[in-house]
């Protein structure tokens, strides 16, 4: 049995019908505006063990004291590490061998973002809680740090990296990173957005005039001659649209989302209040670049300054993240 936990009440019930009708699995759904009396039928058929998953969104789970919960999966990332540690906390109660399971993308973070920005709550409360995600999206692009010693640092409790025994996928991960210097690049994209004269830039826009990709868009605003088309071009398509999100977490650009006369919304891109300090050098941009594979096969990149660090042991997917809660996994 487990918890799927996930961020809206839609895709609550849509993946739960999913694992159900496609995939044989008996799931039932759990969220915040269900009946008072099917939330409490949910809980106690899934204590008797007649539903082998619950999908759910946050508001499952207080009280639930379940102990044998073979695995807790977040299908989109949690708001913070406090509740990433309550929610994976819910499995192997029973002291048995479980596992926990974080899918990760970075548009998770803009959805919480707006989350954020849109709900109650003063100044000083909106950037306690983008301090609280800005730390999560650490957590889950660390691809080197042990996940014990981050999550139990966090909460100010020691934790040796020997001791997880290489059961988390950093440690259990034979993969070589370095430490990349992406400052340049990162003035490049503050430049493109500081200087695009009232016109609207998405993250796939700035992303393929660094990269010098010559598309409809990028030609119809003359930005093939511009000095920073191609600055990037050693980058990968998802490397430079990630960096261009970087910077957004990082407050150096701001999104401003527009919704056009058919209803569809779009984030444009704005510089940010900490767009000069990059630009002044006072800030940089540092990312943790693959170097070798797990096979040991060296995977090309184009280095600045930089530090090797390398992890060890079988490696695990490369879109989870395994959680670092319970001492045995």
């Amino acid at each position: 049995t487990g918890i799927i936990y996930t961020l809206s009440r839609k895709n609550c019930e849509v993946l739960a019908n999913e694992l159900w009708e496609k995939h044989g699995v008996q799931a039932v759904f759990y969220h915040a505006s269900l009946k008072p009396e099917d939330k409490k039928q949910v809980q106690a058929d899934w204590q008797a063990g007649k539903w082998q998953v619950i999908v759910a969104t946050i508001a499952f789970g207080m009280g639930i004291d379940k102990s044998n919960v073979r695995f807790v999966i977040h299908h989109t990332m949690p708001k913070s590490l406090e509740g990433y540690y309550q929610e994976t906390g819910r499995a192997g109660r029973d002291g048995k061998l479980s596992g926990c399971y974080l899918f990760y993308g970075y548009q998770d973070t803009m959805i919480l973002r707006k989350f954020i920005d849109d709900g109650e709550g003063g100044r000083d409360q909106k950037e306690r809680l983008h301090s609280m995600l800005n730390r999560m999206v650490q957590y889950c692009e660390d691809k080197v740090e042990c996940r014990r010693v981050q999550v139990l640092g966090y909460f100010g409790e020691r934790f040796s990296k020997d001791d997880c025994n290489g059961t988390c996928d950093n440690c259990n991960s034979k993969s070589t990173y370095e430490t990349v210097d992406r400052s340049e690049e990162a003035k490049a994209a503050i430049n493109i957005i500081q200087n695009r004269d009232g016109q609207d830039y998405t993250v796939v826009l700035v992303g393929d005039i660094m990269r010098g990709v010559k598309s409809q868009k990028v030609q119809s605003l003359g930005m093939e001659q511009s000095r920073y088309f191609g600055v990037a071009k050693h980058l990968k398509k998802n490397e430079c649209e990630s960096l261009i999100y970087r910077l957004i977490g990082e407050h150096a650009f701001k999104e401003d989302n527009k919704t056009n006369k058919k209803g569809f919304t779009a984030a444009y891109i704005k510089p940010g209040a900490a767009c000069r300090d990059f630009l002044q050098g006072k800030r940089k941009l540092t990312v943790v670049t693959k170097v070798t594979s797990p096979r040991g096969t060296p995977v090309p990149v184009k280095k600045a300054s930089s530090t090797s660090v390398a992890a060890a042991r079988m490696p695990p997917p490369s879109t989870n993240i395994s959680s670092p809660i319970r001492g045995k996994r």
